[in-house]
């Protein structure tokens, strides 16, 4: 796979609730081109969304394209679908939509990886370090 460049990443950390809990992370660029990470959490149905959002380094987006791009992110989206499935419960779930340039043409790509597939230990080794890598840059920057 060749280097990617990310264009938006969106990550649901999967919970079980039944009160309408929801929680969210984006990493895309804003309106003035600088990236942004943005979190979105409610408790309840009832309760309003909060947002938080942090600024985010061109290098720390390029190091975790770097990070994407080696440790071949975008084909666990290839994994077969498991027969795992819960009702009450909201999965985890990768939005990652980035481009790659090879022999010189340049592609779109926007691939999910959903928590109902098949994943080998090393997959999911690979997930845990990708979650850590994507939440850690919910951070205030000096």
């Amino acid at each position: 796979m060749g280097q990617i460049t990310l264009i938006k990443i969106r990550y649901n950390p999967g919970y079980c609730d039944m009160a309408g809990g929801s929680h969210y992370s984006y990493l895309a660029k804003d309106k003035e081109g600088s990236w942004i990470y943005t979190s979105d959490d409610r408790e309840t149905h009832m309760d309003p969304v909060t947002t938080v959002t942090y600024k985010v380094t061109d290098e720390e987006v390029a190091a975790l394209a770097e990070f994407i791009s080696r440790r071949h992110v975008p084909w666990l989206a290839m994994r077969p679908k498991s027969k795992g499935f819960i009702t009450d419960y909201n999965p985890w779930h990768w939005n990652i939509e980035y481009t790659v340039t090879r022999f010189g043409k340049t592609i779109s790509k926007d691939i999910d990886i959903p928590e109902y597939k098949i994943y080998t230990l090393r997959d999911r080794a690979v997930l845990k370090e990708l979650r850590e890598r994507f939440t850690g840059l919910a951070r205030p920057h000096q």
